[in-house]
């Protein structure tokens, strides 16, 4: 039986595990913390389960992979067409979307931010740039850069928006921006140019419409559970705590890797993490420290309440430099409530540049009441608080003729430049379903 190996084992790694064992590999996965999942992870408080990175997992636009990889999803999952969700700026709330409604702004620097964008949509789209202020600038002109992304992004990284590296603004549901009434939404949104930076009014439009699925029991952490069943998990070996220190290469294919705990062989090898570290084991190259990489700290504030604090949302956004919040999680809006302890989970976070410190759980829950999701303190409990540190590279990696020239390599997730979950489900199932043993 043939081996492959697999580093990482995030959501790429676990979906190719899947598929490759069905094609009758003999699996292992290498991970380098405690626990396999990455961002597809939970964590239990009191019998309480939440989340701290992806919540949903959306069906792609392929419906004959829907059919194979959300098989046993559809019966262990709550299913959702929509994922209603709300913003607060600029003093306002938004029931309709994630995305900043930039017509809460005056009218006067509505106008403004109007026009520099309609005129920025003229001029050739440029695909390098030397930093986020510089990639702003040709998209949406200097007023709305300047006067509204650079103080949030300065409040998220401590860092100014031109010392930052292009597509950061993209981490923080950033993306894309409301600037008209549904009618005229549409009609620019014909525009290849504007349909990239503006989104619907509503979430019921775009990509809505594809299933997005919520374990009906403990959290996130449970899709693990469901792609890598008792089957398949019998047919794979995990490797916990370990990291990759010496790949051995051979007529162009990796034959050998080492690990700081064993070696193992192997005939397929799939990468599911940093490509520039990737690179400097097939070169054979010391890998540089990174001093100079500046990253931000997600934190987590983990909540229970004896009451919903919104009914008809799933997710609360906010985009205010002066509260200390980015969203909130509304757990029992889209998964029964735990009827044990009638608890309604929370979760808040916060992203800044020094970690869970950087504020106190009272100012969190002061921000709660000066944005009236709750009117006192007593309303909430605080039950766990941690962080997660959070890079700030290039997104993109252009990969090295080193790399390209191996021919048993795989590259999935961030190490084949794919972010999105539907985005690594979809390239992961086109890119191993056919890889079967000769």
């Amino acid at each position: 039986m043939k081996k492959a190996v697999i580093i990482g084992s995030g959501l790429a790694g676990i979906i190719g595990a899947k598929i490759l064992v069905k094609n009758g590999f003999e699996v292992t996965i290498i991970e380098n913390s405690n626990s396999i999942g990455g961002l597809i992870n939970s964590i239990k408080i009191n019998d309480n389960y939440f989340d701290h990175g992806a919540h949903m997992l959306q069906e792609t636009i392929d419906e004959n992979i829907n059919k194979i990889i959300f098989k046993d999803l559809k019966k262990n999952c709550f299913q959702y067409e929509y994922l209603p969700q709300e913003h607060f700026f600029r003093d306002k709330w938004y029931s309709k979307s994630s995305y900043l409604n930039l017509r809460h702004l005056n009218s006067k620097e509505f106008n403004q931010i109007y026009k520099q964008i309609m005129l920025q949509n003229q001029k050739k789209d440029k695909e390098f740039f030397k930093n986020e202020k510089e990639r702003c600038l040709s998209i949406y002109g200097s007023r709305f850069t300047l006067k509204i992304i650079a103080p949030l992004l300065k409040n998220y990284t401590g860092h100014n928006i031109s010392e930052l590296p292009p597509f950061t603004k993209e981490r923080f549901n950033l993306s894309r921006i409301i600037i008209a009434n549904e009618k005229e939404t549409n009609k620019l949104k014909k525009n290849n140019y504007l349909d990239k930076i503006l989104a619907f009014n509503s979430y019921k439009k775009g990509i809505s419409g594809r299933k997005n699925f919520y374990p009906k029991k403990q959290g996130i952490n449970f899709l693990i559970n469901l792609f890598l069943d008792k089957k398949i998990l019998k047919k794979i070996k995990i490797l916990t705590n370990q990291n990759v220190i010496s790949l051995k290469v051979k007529r162009k294919k990796i034959h050998l890797i080492e690990t700081n705990k064993e070696k193992i062989k192997s005939d397929l090898l799939i990468w599911t993490g940093n490509s520039e570290y990737l690179e400097n084991l097939i070169t054979s190259k010391v890998a540089k420290k990174e001093k100079k990489v500046k990253k931000v700290y997600w934190s987590f504030y983990h909540f229970i309440s004896k009451k919903k604090l919104r009914k008809k949302v799933f997710y609360s956004y906010i985009y205010d430099e002066k509260i200390p919040i980015h969203r909130i999680t509304h757990y029992d809006n889209f998964q029964i409530n735990n009827k044990k302890n009638k608890n309604y989970r929370y979760t808040i976070e916060n992203i800044n540049r020094r970690g869970i410190d950087h504020y106190h759980e009272k100012e969190i829950i002061e921000s709660l009441i000066d944005l009236k999701i709750i009117n006192n303190k007593n309303e909430i409990k605080l039950l766990k608080k941690y962080s997660i540190p959070i890079p700030l590279k290039k997104n993109k990696y252009n990969l090295s003729k080193s790399i390209k020239l191996i021919n048993n390599l795989i590259l999935l997730g961030q190490a084949a430049n794919k972010f999105s979950k539907s985005e690594i489900i979809e390239d992961t199932f086109n890119k191993l379903n056919k890889t079967k043993i000769n």
